[in-house]
């Protein structure tokens, strides 16, 4: 890392140059710092010719320091690592909302299928067993048993015909 005169840090990798310009109709100048992005920033503005020399020399010094301290390579390495680290993790939150999404899809309709199948079951079982051993049944009462087991069974067989 590199601290230029103006406060700010920048990645020492990231300086592409460092210049020295004169205003126009001043005999002032100022240093810019053009980066790898492309984009400059002026560090030292409105200062006399050996000021400006001094801090371009002060930054350039800088500069080689910050590189001799961190290899260019083990910089783009870990770059490199946290752009990839930040990419996969959003790319895999994205795909694993969208599996969790449909998991959770999946397993809900599974589950109240198999609720309203127990339900029935339950209800057909209950009235199945009433028919069995009341033998003095009202005629009315076993007409409703027979219906209502019927319909019973004609919903589990149209609901979920393959048993589930």
């Amino acid at each position: 890392m590199l601290s230029l005169p103006d406060g700010s840090i920048v990645p020492a990798i990231d300086v592409r140059a460092v210049r020295n310009h004169a205003r126009f109709w001043s005999d002032k100048y100022y240093v810019r710092v053009e980066l790898r992005d492309g984009s400059t920033r002026d560090v030292v503005e409105d200062a006399s010719t050996d000021v400006a020399q001094d801090k371009q020399s002060e930054i350039i010094a800088g500069l080689r320091e910050a590189m001799e301290e961190v290899e260019p390579y083990e910089y783009g390495y870990q770059i490199g690592f946290a752009e990839g680290e930040v990419k996969g993790r959003s790319e895999a939150f994205a795909d694993g909302r969208s599996q969790g999404l449909q998991e959770r899809w999946n397993n809900g309709h599974t589950v109240a299928r198999q609720s309203i199948l127990s339900a029935i079951y339950q209800q057909r079982e209950t009235l199945m067993k009433e028919q069995a051993t009341e033998t003095v049944l009202p005629p009315t009462r076993r007409r409703y048993l027979l219906n209502a087991i019927a319909v019973l069974t004609n919903l589990i067989q149209d609901l979920f015909p393959d048993g589930q």
